[in-house]
């Protein structure tokens, strides 16, 4: 049986402890409590209902959709993993990572326009897949266009959005700075000047997103837009640029608060909440794409 006045004070705790917005916070503060007089929550006896429960009351005050509850007992224990650094853990992710998605690059080929084409599902830690992401640059290195498929891309990994962007930007940029106001730090991802291999700055480069595009595939599409680096084409992405952590709540519960926001090196700001704007309104097949490509050019 869940005691839910005790899961409602522990969140609290956690908010306090690591949820970056002072204002939501505060509101969670004076509101969130008032659920536990509610009647669908008063006589919610399932764990997923009350964990359903608390996430609408947490949105639902704040508007802040990156808080969420969810019960994950399976979850908990790679949660703790995690925290204790389990790195037996980290190489089975990464293997897994490999075998089933190929590190994120699902296909790469030249198109008969002689247009390079990269489909990207997934941003990997460059430890692992840096080799991976280097060969598929260089294979489209000597074309003159270059698409980088983003839809659908659930993000990942920063070190590979600052590879990538490395190999399309010449000098010394600064991408973003990554702001932990609670934690009193912060961190800069900058491009980097010496890569392996040769840096594709004469190519056209277009990235393609989508509604699904989420996170660190906007964080690459947001940062080479805004230096004007890359023509963005699609429909507008998610909006999701806020840093969240995966908090242990109770012994079968796994709580998602933000604990930090990314501030692009050119805007001061970020795609938090209003997504990555395409400079192209698009929605239509590959071959089109590169018929639109072609025109744009």
């Amino acid at each position: 049986m869940t005691d839910k006045k005790k899961l409602v004070d522990e969140l609290l705790t956690i908010v306090d402890q690591v949820y970056f917005d002072e204002k939501n916070a505060s509101l969670l503060h004076q509101f969130l409590p008032q659920i536990l007089r509610e009647t669908d929550f008063v006589e919610a006896s399932e764990a997923v209902e009350i964990a359903r429960l608390l996430t609408e009351q947490m949105q639902t005050i704040t508007g802040d959709t990156h808080l969420k509850v969810r019960y994950a007992p399976e979850d908990v224990q790679a949660v703790t993993d995690k925290k204790r650094h389990n790195e037996i853990l980290h190489l089975q992710k990464t293997e897994r990572d490999r075998i089933l998605h190929n590190f994120g690059f699902q296909s790469v080929k030249i198109l008969k326009t002689g247009v390079g084409y990269i489909r990207l599902t997934r941003f990997s830690d460059t430890q692992c897949a840096g080799e991976m992401a280097r060969s598929v640059l260089y294979f489209v290195s000597n074309c003159e266009t270059v698409i980088i498929d983003l839809r659908d891309n659930q993000g990942g990994h920063p070190s590979m959005t600052q590879l990538l962007a490395s190999y399309f930007i010449e000098e010394d940029v600064l991408l973003c700075a990554f702001h932990y106001p609670k934690q009193n730090r912060s961190r800069e991802l900058r491009s980097l000047v010496e890569v392996a291999g040769k840096k594709l700055l004469s190519q056209r480069l277009f990235l393609w997103i989508n509604a699904g595009t989420f996170s660190a595939g906007e964080a690459l599409a947001y940062s080479l837009q805004q230096m004007g680096r890359a023509t963005v084409i699609g429909k507008p992405s998610r909006g999701g640029a806020n840093i969240c952590s995966r908090e242990i709540l109770g012994d079968s519960f796994v709580f998602i608060v933000p604990i930090g926001y990314p501030e692009d090196g050119q805007t001061q700001s970020n795609w938090e909440g209003t997504g990555v704007i395409p400079d192209i309104d698009f929605e239509g097949t590959e071959e089109e794409l590169v018929l639109l490509v072609k025109e744009v050019v």
